[in-house]
């Protein structure tokens, strides 16, 4: 978020000044407020000996109250975790119907309309078509308006999602107080997510994502996809560094992240993607190849579709070669 902050340094700046002699005021007053607050914090520690004895009683209710509650949730959630992948309940086409998110400068929270995503086998694509969600900035109430498409990758980490952004293009400004900033688009996408480590919830038809800082509520177009007879696994995710790995892709994508690794990949990859550098990659039978990252050494035996897998590669020092 470090970079979404210093572009919200300028908003804050602007939509501050605005108001800035009933700041003061406010400033005043609340000057006098934490004279007070000192006093109030210093009486804590005298009143909290007598919450030691408060364990006890709790400890017996609290023993008691997770088997109850363990039995209602088992029973009655209908989400369900969800991994990334051909096979994700999260494969397919849907409105984000609520967006919340806050950082230091900016919240936005409330219903985001225009705005879709789309899932597929480890790939998410975002969609704002003119569309806004309701803000603050710096206090004072303002709307965020999007037009624009994002797109980028997401993987399994163990029992979460780890999404990255590939490419942001479009137009962001934000409103407040008669006045109009622009943002620049990809920071927005930032701010907003999917990207880093998020968790997942998904059912027939809703869904939803949530990072450190973000949460965003989906509801689902058209049907859910039947995923009883699909072959393809869930997309996998390689982040250590400094090591010997051998996975069996069995069908599913693979995302290398990992720096200075020794990959040895088996069986049947559908797609292998490689964002970090100075790895040395083996790959059985892999249909696509797409190389971000820098100085890795990728070899493949053989095409799932044809002679030659669909190879991109955009960054420099790569060898990849059939052997």
């Amino acid at each position: 978020m470090n970079r979404t902050r210093l572009i919200l340094v300028a908003l804050t700046t602007t939509f501050v000044a605005a108001g800035c002699g009933a700041g003061s005021k406010d400033n005043d007053d609340a000057s006098g407020d934490s004279t007070a607050a000192p006093t109030a914090s210093s009486s804590t520690p005298t009143t909290a000996p007598e919450t030691t004895d408060a364990p006890t009683t709790d400890a017996t209710t609290e023993t008691t109250t997770p088997t109850t509650d363990a039995t209602t949730e088992t029973t009655d959630a209908p989400a369900t975790s969800v991994p990334a992948g051909g096979a994700g309940c999260l494969d397919g086409e849907w409105t984000i119907s609520e967006i919340d998110a806050s950082d230091a400068t900016i919240t936005v929270s409330g219903a985001a309309e225009g705005m879709t995503m789309t899932f597929a086998t480890g790939t998410w694509a975002l969609r704002a078509t003119d569309a806004s969600i309701p803000a603050e900035v710096a206090g004072t109430p303002a709307t965020l308006s999007l037009d624009g498409e994002a797109a980028g990758q997401m993987a399994t980490l163990g029992d979460r999602l780890q999404f990255a952004l590939d490419d942001a293009e479009g137009t962001a400004t934000v409103a407040a107080a008669g006045m109009e900033e622009e943002l620049a688009f990809e920071d927005v996408i930032v701010a907003l997510g999917p990207t880093g480590e998020a968790t997942s919830t998904c059912s027939a038809t809703a869904a939803t994502l949530t990072t450190e800082t973000t949460t965003i509520d989906l509801t689902r177009e058209g049907p859910a996809p039947d995923t009883s007879t699909s072959t393809t696994g869930d997309a996998v995710l390689i982040d250590e560094s400094g090591a010997t790995v051998t996975h069996a892709c069995g069908g599913a994508a693979v995302t290398i992240i990992s720096g200075d690794s020794i990959v040895t990949l088996t069986g049947d990859c559908p797609t292998v993607t490689v964002t970090g550098g100075g790895n040395t990659v083996s790959v059985d039978r892999v249909g696509e190849i797409f190389v971000s990252g820098a100085d890795n050494d990728i070899t493949w035996g053989a095409a799932l579709d044809g002679t030659t897998p669909a190879i991109t590669d955009t960054s420099v020092g790569n060898t990849i070669v059939q052997g």
